[in-house]
């Protein structure tokens, strides 16, 4: 709800500059939280490289190593968005049978990466730019 405006800007936006938008709500919501995701993902393995390899650390280690996590910005994004993400692939999958393998959401996340819905107009070219 908080991301509506963002979105109808972006879509009236695309309709201004080619006539058309086809992007669902869906489709925005997913790829603006699975850029967040992702986001917060590298952060994670930049700060703790060894996080996802749990399994190989001592209960010692690991109890330290979730102390710290707790409160780090990205491990609580992740969690926090992780759930709103499954939530938008779903309905994305729904929307687009087509793309069921999500290829096309996925380039789209490489692409055009974004993490602000507020700022998503700004990431595709403007009229007449060869970008």
């Amino acid at each position: 709800m908080r991301w509506d405006a963002g979105y109808q800007r972006f879509v009236s936006e695309l309709k201004r500059r080619n006539g058309r938008a086809n992007f669902t709500k869906a489709e925005f919501f997913a790829w603006i939280v699975g850029c967040q995701v992702n986001a917060a993902r590298r952060g994670i393995l930049a700060r703790y490289p060894y996080i996802f390899f749990r399994d190989q650390l001592s209960a010692e280690d690991l109890m330290q190593l979730d102390s710290v996590a707790r409160h780090d910005s990205c491990v609580k994004a992740f969690f926090q968005l992780t759930p709103y993400l499954k939530c938008a692939l779903l309905q994305y999958v729904k929307e687009r049978p087509a793309d069921f393998n999500m290829a096309l959401l996925r380039g789209l996340q490489i692409s055009k990466p974004c993490i602000d819905p507020h700022d998503a107009v700004s990431i595709f070219p403007k009229e007449g730019s060869n970008d």
